[in-house]
């Protein structure tokens, strides 16, 4: 399998916002871990899932989403929920309550009703996502910086992956990362970020890949990543 990337402007300032949220995935990789090699167990449950994925990517999309429903939280949204039904049966208990000639009972259990619904349902509501640690901020620009300060247009910038690992040829200038090299993989809307060794990092736009099955990049390089590790 070989995956042929062109690289062009890194123009867009989502980018900004994408590489930081991915250098945060690799921070949190790390503190899992403990390091950045990873253990056998997490070798092999990576590798189990990478080629699960290659071979049932439809299935792991539905997992996907499963996965993120199961992030927001099931007591969120059960306490979400039982808020409006409150909020709507105090609104329902206060109207008649309010009416001639007045029914106190009504007009209390509509108040508080309405009240603890309210309550709920604004307490519970989905908060903005915290921004990125700044340390990832950083990192993101120095890497953006780096991408944006040449010109692609006017260059040959030409990336390849394949069962060998990571082939790049810059202007003429030729450089190979093994998958040994490699120590982690992560995605983004728009970004592939690979990690070597733990210090350096590639981000790769998905636009720019010219050759391959963008929905089998990620699997085939943790594939690969985990089942060479495991040789170091």
């Amino acid at each position: 399998m070989e995956f042929v990337f062109r690289l062009s402007d890194y123009g867009d300032p989502a980018l900004d916002s994408e590489a930081a949220r991915l250098l945060e995935q690799r921070l949190a990789g790390m503190a899992v871990s403990g390091s950045t090699a990873l253990s056998y167990e997490q070798q092999l449950e990576q590798r189990l899932e990478a080629q699960s994925r290659r071979a049932a990517p439809g299935v792991w999309r539905w997992v996907d989403r499963l996965r993120a429903c199961a992030a927001e939280g099931q007591e969120r949204r059960r306490r979400r929920i039982y808020g409006a039904v409150l909020l709507a049966l105090g609104v329902f208990l206060l109207v008649p309550g309010l009416a001639e000639p007045g029914s106190p009972v009504l007009i209390g259990a509509g108040v508080l009703g309405t009240v603890y619904g309210s309550l709920l349902v604004l307490l519970t509501r989905e908060k903005r996502p915290s921004p990125p640690p700044a340390s990832c901020q950083r990192e993101a620009a120095k890497l953006l910086e780096q991408r944006r300060g040449t010109d692609w247009s006017g260059m040959e910038g030409r990336l390849c992956v394949d069962g060998s690992g990571l082939s790049a040829d810059l202007a003429g200038k030729r450089e190979h990362i093994s998958f040994g090299e490699m120590t982690g993989a992560f995605e983004s809307e728009q970004l592939w970020l690979l990690v070597c060794g733990g210090e350096r990092a590639i981000l790769l736009q998905k636009k720019d890949l010219i050759a391959g099955e963008a929905e089998k990049f990620l699997p085939y390089l943790w594939e690969n990543i985990t089942s060479q590790g495991s040789n170091r």
